[in-house]
């Protein structure tokens, strides 16, 4: 190539890094580092927790265990105290005992 072609390339390629200098200035603070992947204007997030999942201690079992028990009691006490209809009273009375109902439509014996 001629030494013309040349200087010309090469005034070409410098007004080029020039434009993208002035485009990408958060390419001129720090060389050594990369710039792939690196947040400009913001700050970076915390990176997400990993590990394990932390386990319940023996006295916090026992406390969700007696809140549990005092839950169910109370719905299965509002449950019992609650006036049978007719309507509840024979639907009962209707299902079969031990046997699931089958789908309408349904084929396949369970």
């Amino acid at each position: 190539m001629p030494a013309v072609c040349l200087r010309a390339t090469l005034a070409e390629l410098l007004s080029e890094a020039a434009r993208i200098r002035r485009t990408f200035p958060a390419i001129e603070t720090d060389v050594s580092e990369p710039i792939r992947g690196k947040r400009v204007g913001r700050e970076q997030a915390a990176p997400a927790r990993r590990g394990r999942r932390t386990t319940m201690t023996g006295a916090e079992r026992r406390a969700v265990s007696a809140r549990m028990k005092a839950y169910w009691g109370a719905r299965r006490e509002a449950k019992a105290t609650q006036p049978v209809s007719r309507d509840s009273a024979t639907e009962a009375v209707s299902k079969p005992a031990g046997k699931r109902a089958t789908r309408k439509g349904s084929s396949k014996q369970r």
